[in-house]
């Protein structure tokens, strides 16, 4: 009986149990946390491009409806990705920074692609 301890646990299909390490759920979720502040943040912006005329209503209506659908799939949105490289590491309250401006430019690009 004693042998037992050295031995990998298994569960009741005779697969090997493996040890949950709490470090690795701590950074997914703070993973999970960015992605969904980086997304609020990139709503933030669009709402404010919307309000200042940079986009149009529409414009901002489309993205927002992809950022929803690609978030109801566990996806992260085009528009989401651009936000993050382009404006992520800019302070974005400066809104005439030219990772801004780029990103502008790609709002109104995403918003014009295969939406017919």
């Amino acid at each position: 009986p004693g042998m037992n301890d050295a031995m990998a646990e298994f569960d009741s299909s005779g697969e090997e149990v493996e040890e949950s390490d709490p470090i690795d759920v701590s950074v997914s979720t703070t993973s999970t946390d960015d992605k969904e502040n980086l997304r609020q943040r990139c709503i933030a912006t669009l709402r404010k491009l919307s309000e200042s005329g940079m986009i149009s209503g529409k414009q901002k209506r489309v993205l927002l409806t992809d950022i929803i659908t690609s978030s109801a799939r566990g996806e992260t949105s085009l528009i989401e990705t651009a936000y993050e490289l382009l404006c992520a590491d800019e302070d974005v309250a400066e809104e005439d920074t030219e990772g801004m401006e780029d990103f502008t430019e790609q709002c109104r690009v995403f918003a014009e692609v295969d939406r017919d």
